[in-house]
């Protein structure tokens, strides 16, 4: 992945503002001509209408993005049949009960980390394949700072003097993720019923670590607890050989919910719980490997297929390199500006890697990095902005005609050429950025009109 000062996402920090034009006199729209369907009746202008325009379409890495302010956070290892083996990781910190918390002299019988599934749902993937999952105890301070949003492919410090040798886990999962069963236990006498979660039992040498914190002064307040146990590395680790095509998931946790965090049992039937606080760092760690054919964001080279891949994984670079031919003499009013994309036959109805019900498509800055579409500010984005699976068609549109507008006024006014392409990403659980999980393989064949952009515009004089 790139680095993380090339790979934010920019925000646009103010909006074009264009003139509206107010057609009048107009005729009624051939409803089979290019364009009908999203210019209306408003052709009373010479309106030019076309679904030929030149696009050049590719796959390239995806941006890095900021992980420590999430919904949910990803873990698991899938090797998925076409794009490859991804792996999510999560390192995260967590909290005293309260200030000055004691054990009153009581003996910890055991620790337990809980990772409470966001719903029984929530994975992508083959749920079914038993995973690896291992824990370590982290040996670097995350530190809460406004300007640090742990990146997606930030490495961390889980040994000894950054040591490339991992340290022996604190704690082992191997098994299937089972979203299904609750967890019942008694602690004093009184039942529990815990939803369903993870539950993996931590190591001795942990415990003892914990047992030690009250005499350390680890409990006074949680700054100084989380300077004594920096915090949890949570990591996929299921060997090659034990992962094949086809096989492993991706899931999503809800780190934050009461059921997660670390349970201690003490003192014989008690218990007490290490929460996550919205206060503590959480971050995920995505790592990818495929042999899809990637591009740099500079390529000129079109595919007649391309791919999309969330948790920063792949993004289809989408080129209009003629689209200012059509400004070069007049100065022209968008009318309508319309990108579809259509899903590959084959991977329609897929059950394991089903297709997407949301894309994304953003702008992008003159070094491909993502950046806002105007399009994307619209008061009801989702109706107008579009991007939703049209499964009778099996396409994804999105109304884009503020940001042609844009490209054009810009080089009418300035003869600047702000044109540097689109970018199409899978959004999940948090609003632009494209992570969660989720796969696309797209038709992007220009001669067969599986990916065009229906443009309509009129020519001011």
């Amino acid at each position: 992945m790139t680095a993380c000062l090339r790979d934010r996402i920019k925000f646009i920090t103010s909006l074009f503002v264009f003139s509206a034009f107010l057609f009048t006199g107009c005729k009624q729209s051939d409803p089979n001509t290019i364009g009908a369907d999203f210019i209306g009746a408003r052709n009373g202008f010479n309106v030019h209408l076309t679904d030929t325009t030149s696009l050049i379409l590719f796959s390239a890495k995806h941006d890095s993005i900021p992980t420590k302010s999430l919904s949910y956070y990803m873990l698991g290892d899938m090797n998925d049949p076409v794009f490859g083996r991804s792996k999510a990781n999560i390192f995260c910190q967590f909290s005293i009960p309260i200030s000055q918390f004691s054990f009153g002299g009581a003996i910890i019988d055991s620790v337990v980390l809980r990772l409470k599934p966001v719903f029984t749902t929530s994975y992508y993937g083959n749920i079914s394949t038993p995973q690896q999952i291992s824990i370590y105890e982290l040996k670097e301070h995350l530190i809460n700072s406004t300007d640090s949003g742990y990146f997606s492919n930030r490495e961390y410090q889980i040994s000894e003097n950054g040591s490339r040798y991992k340290p022996t886990p604190i704690g082992y999962f191997s098994g299937v993720f089972n979203f299904t069963d609750s967890f019942y236990e008694v602690i004093n006498g009184i039942s529990y019923v815990t939803q369903p979660h993870i539950r993996i039992k931590l190591s001795n040498a942990f415990t003892n670590k914990l047992q030690q914190a009250e005499a350390a002064g680890a409990f006074l307040t949680n700054d100084a607890f989380q300077n004594y146990i920096n915090g949890l590395a949570i990591l996929a680790e299921t060997p090659d050989g034990q992962m094949m095509p086809g096989q492993g998931a991706i899931a999503n946790f809800n780190l934050r919910q009461s059921t997660s965090g670390i349970v201690v049992y003490f003192g014989g039937n008690q218990e007490i719980e290490f929460p996550i606080q919205s206060t503590d760092i959480v971050a995920n760690q995505y790592k990818h490997s495929t042999s899809l054919p990637l591009r740099p964001y500079t390529s000129s080279a079109h595919s007649n297929e391309c791919y999309v891949q969330a948790a920063t994984g792949i993004k289809t670079r989408i080129l209009m390199p003629n689209i200012l031919d059509i400004a070069k003499d007049h100065a022209i009013a968008i009318i309508g500006a319309e990108m579809v994309f259509t899903v590959q036959d084959g991977y329609e109805n897929d059950v394991i890697y089903p297709v997407p019900n949301n894309l994304f498509l953003l702008g992008s800055d003159s070094l491909g990095r993502n950046v806002f579409l105007e399009d994307q500010f619209e008061t009801n984005p989702k109706n107008y902005y579009g991007g939703s699976y049209d499964p009778s068609l099996h396409q994804y549109s999105f109304n884009i005609i503020r940001h042609i507008q844009a490209i054009l006024n810009t080089y009418r006014s300035t003869k600047q050429n702000i044109n540097y392409g689109m970018n199409l990403i899978l959004p999940a659980n948090d609003y632009y950025y494209g992570i969660g999980d989720g796969r696309l393989v797209l038709n992007t064949n220009t001669s067969l009109k599986k990916v065009k952009l229906n443009l309509s515009y009129t020519v001011i004089k």
